[in-house]
């Protein structure tokens, strides 16, 4: 298109292009604004991002490395002149390893926690069998039994009884006095004089 002198050229039919709608984050976009009228004159470009005006004045906006903060509406103008392209959609895609690295990462730290606690268990049951076998062989040495056997003076050593004897006297000057009824008339012991 060639311009005239005195003739004023009003760009109408700027558009963005772009390779794609959707961008994985992390990933480069490059956004192009077109017009069908040939720019003789190297124009200024302003580009728009929503609402907010970017700094970048090139015809082409490339976005080396996608954020979600770059999502949105892009439109484009020429400086100078009143008309904005429609605007072109952005969306960014999350990057999927990421979420697969945080769910590994989640799985492992609970699979981790998990055999902490079967352990944790394991160790509280095996400590309380210990407890139970333990008391249990205390209730059973003989303290629960309800058989007992009396002590036959007659078979032990004489001094035992001697001793059984002397532990029972009331008055040292007397005979000795046995507590139990079984054993009352026993004869009195011989005392070894040494």
């Amino acid at each position: 298109m060639t311009i005239r002198p005195g003739v004023t050229l009003e760009i109408t039919d700027l558009q963005v292009e772009s390779e794609g709608e959707r961008v994985m984050e992390g990933h480069s976009v490059t956004l192009t604004c077109k017009s069908r009228c040939s720019l003789t004159d190297t124009p200024t470009f302003i580009w728009f991002r929503n609402t907010q005006t970017l700094n970048d004045r090139n015809k082409k906006l490339i976005l080396p490395s996608v954020r979600r903060e770059n999502a949105g509406d892009y439109r484009c103008a020429v400086q100078g002149h009143n008309h904005t392209s429609p605007p072109r959609r952005l969306n960014v895609i999350l990057h999927r390893p990421y979420f697969r690295r945080l769910s590994v990462g989640i799985t492992v730290a609970c699979g981790g926690l998990f055999i902490i606690i079967i352990i944790f268990i394991i160790k509280r049951m095996q400590m309380k069998s210990r407890t139970r076998s333990a008391s249990h062989e205390y209730e059973n040495d003989g303290f629960g039994n309800d058989t007992y056997t009396a002590l036959e003076l007659n078979t032990r050593s004489s001094d035992l009884y001697d001793t059984l004897a002397t532990v029972h006297h009331e008055d040292t000057r007397s005979t000795p006095i046995l507590k139990s009824s079984a054993y009352e008339n026993l004869p009195a012991p011989v005392l070894n004089s040494r």
